[in-house]
């Protein structure tokens, strides 16, 4: 076991609070719901370029092409609410360590989508079709994000792969928060 996950969240607790006081509850408003998706698209457009999902699948990260897939969700909800936005391209060329850092941070989020999905679910204003980014992995995110710590935990890392994985971590952290201050 590496002490990777502490160091993480030790790098990201400032920053995870931070969004949490910047990101609107647009189930508070559900018209909103739709800037809202568009922002956190925007956050996971600008870490993208740090996912090397090659990486990835070579340091054996659990089913790999469902995590991917749900990014994916996310451009088809904004595309059923009719909101442009730029299509995810994959990159090569990222190392494990930001590949890593920057999948936790993209990885939790999937907590806060079924919270989300709960208070939009039924809603006469939305479409039921445009909620399946936050569906996450339905009733398998529990042993999904299980599985998650349970691969970043076993990991083999150095002090090096850990600090590029703390700086990746905060970088996306900083791209969701550039995002949602952009009202």
């Amino acid at each position: 076991m590496n002490n990777l996950l502490p160091e993480l969240r030790s790098a990201t607790s400032a920053l995870h609070r931070e969004l949490d006081g910047l990101v609107p509850d647009p189930a508070a408003d559900p018209a909103a719901y739709g800037a809202y998706l568009s922002h956190f698209h925007d956050g996971v457009a600008a870490s993208w370029k740090m996912l090397d999902w090659g990486t990835l699948g070579a340091l054996a990260l659990p089913e790999l092409s469902r995590r991917k897939q749900r990014y994916h969700a996310l451009e088809s909800d904004l595309e059923r609410l009719a909101i442009l936005h730029a299509k995810l391209r994959d990159h090569t060329g990222a190392g494990a360590a930001a590949s890593t850092g920057c999948l936790y941070v993209l990885e939790g989020s999937i907590h806060g989508g079924r919270i989300l999905l709960g208070k939009l679910s039924g809603h006469p204003d939305l479409p039921d079709d445009s909620l399946s980014f936050l569906t996450g992995f339905g009733d398998e995110n529990g042993r999904m994000w299980a599985s998650f710590m349970e691969w970043i935990n076993h990991i083999d890392t150095t002090p090096g792969f850990i600090a590029e994985a703390r700086e990746a971590a905060m970088r996306t952290f900083q791209h969701f928060i550039n995002s949602f201050r952009q009202n």
